[in-house]
């Protein structure tokens, strides 16, 4: 490898083997299969420019005419809102990577649920403006989010799997090849219809992806890279999903991970997944089922553990004192942002007072919240403030193991992860918890034998 030198760059673009007009939910066809053919051994795909590049169009039910979200000064109703901390990519729901006899190599699902986390906690309102608007169609604010789509877009977008955000230079041809499939989310997790009365829109929009294709540059060597069996190290994010319900809920589960550098959790009200009368991708706090936007439930204690112990941290997080006085749980969040990056080196979030719901804001004329995206109402007059975020929660519970920043992890492959959350729920407003843990893994080729080793 080191006696190998790069000496040009050549872009590469393939199309879909399952070749469609469109790639769309609706009409039966969600999922796009490309296939990466073994190269001469002189070639490395660059991860880092990876992208899947797609027209996207919002239809109305009729498929005539795009969605008309051209709401100024919410009077009108919405046909098709989309959320705005991770605009297009929301239409992903699952990425799985699999070699040439198809067992798989990676799979990341609740890809957008996923990103409905990450984007916002490592992603200021000037990443959103300069970076996100462009690579995701993502604005952070609803009002801009829905008129953004009012048209077709263009994009390319960035596949945020372990094996490619690890920049690696893959061999193709020590792999085999690859195939990679890429599973489209219901159009009802996608939009979110609520009307400025509070119900859901009768016309039931849906998305469509045109002109779909896989591009990237191959890194050319002068000479070929003679084989090799050392392992390629990556990042892995492994999702799981469970039901909060009780004020006092334990969880206890195998993870079947070796080296897990952290765990977090977002939740959302389970009536709402799925649902075209709210956003399926939302991070609220834990809510009862009669809750208004405005009203959440709060979490009073936290303890992690492994095999029964408690783990990482040797206590249980105490909030009681806060929520009592109605303060903001500083120990828990920071726990939390910390999972996903570390405190000391984030610093650009969308996170803030107004995010997390500590500063009051006006609301619209005849409704009790005004809870859409730095936007409030003064009788006719409209009060809008671009440089915030939505006034909507960044927020879940999270547990690092990773403490020196190493890259690190726990063992979890024969030791259960197990979590003790008591909460003011009311015990019949089913929760569901999306748990990712962040793992490392290994890729083990032989010949063209390749497989995981967790």
């Amino acid at each position: 490898m080191s006696s190998a030198r790069p000496i040009s760059i050549t872009k590469a673009v393939i199309y879909p083997i399952n070749s469609q007009n469109e790639y769309t939910y609706k009409k039966g066809n969600p999922i796009i299969n490309f296939q990466l053919a073994p190269q001469n051994g002189q070639r490395l795909l660059d991860t880092k420019s990876l992208r899947l590049n797609f027209k996207l169009k919002y239809y109305n039910a009729n498929g005539n005419t795009y969605v008309n979200n051209d709401n100024r000064y919410q009077t009108a109703e919405y046909t098709g809102q989309v959320n705005p901390r991770i605009g297009n990519s929301t239409v992903i729901d699952v990425i799985r990577l699999r070699n040439n006899t198809n067992e798989i190599i990676e799979e990341v699902r609740h890809y957008s649920r996923n990103l409905a986390t990450i984007y916002p906690i490592t992603n200021s309102i000037v990443d959103y403006r300069n970076k996100l608007s462009c690579s995701d169609g993502a604005t952070a604010l609803q009002l801009q989010q829905n008129r953004a789509t009012n048209s077709c877009r263009s994009m390319s977008l960035k596949l945020r799997c372990g094996l490619f955000l690890n920049e690696t230079k893959l061999d193709l041809n020590q792999l085999g090849g690859m195939k990679i499939d890429i599973v489209l989310n219901a159009d009802s997790m996608v939009f979110n219809q609520t009307q400025i009365d509070g119900t859901a829109s009768n016309d039931q929009a849906y998305y469509a992806l045109s002109d779909v294709n896989l591009s990237w540059n191959y890194i050319n060597l002068d000479r070929p890279i003679p084989p090799s069996n050392q392992p390629i190290p990556y990042p892995q994010y492994s999702s799981f999903t469970q039901i909060i319900n009780s004020s006092n809920d334990s969880k206890s589960m195998n993870l079947n991970l070796q080296s897990v550098r952290g765990a977090f959790q977002n939740f959302i009200l389970s009536s709402r997944i799925n649902n075209w009368a709210f956003d399926s991708f939302e991070t609220p706090k834990l809510k009862n089922t009669a809750d208004t936007e405005r009203q959440n439930q709060r979490v009073l204690e936290v303890a992690h553990m492994r095999n029964a112990m408690k783990y990482p941290l040797k206590y249980t997080i105490n909030e009681r004192r806060v929520v009592a006085n109605n303060a903001f749980e500083t120990h828990l969040h920071r726990n939390f942002v910390n999972t996903i990056m570390s405190y000391n080196r984030l610093n650009s979030s969308l996170v803030s007072a107004y995010t997390q719901g500590l500063f009051e804001y006006e609301p619209r004329t005849g409704a009790d919240d005004g809870y859409n995206g730095g936007f409030a109402l003064n009788g006719a007059n409209p009060k809008s403030d671009v440089n915030k975020g939505d006034f909507k929660h960044i927020w879940g519970i999270g547990s690092k193991y990773d403490s020196l920043n190493i890259m690190m992890g726990a063992e979890f492959k024969n030791s259960f992860f197990q979590e003790r959350i008591e909460s003011t729920l009311n015990g019949s407003s089913p929760n569901t918890a999306f748990l990712f843990c962040l793992s490392n893994q290994q890729l083990l080729t032989k010949g063209n034998n390749v497989r995981q080793i967790t």
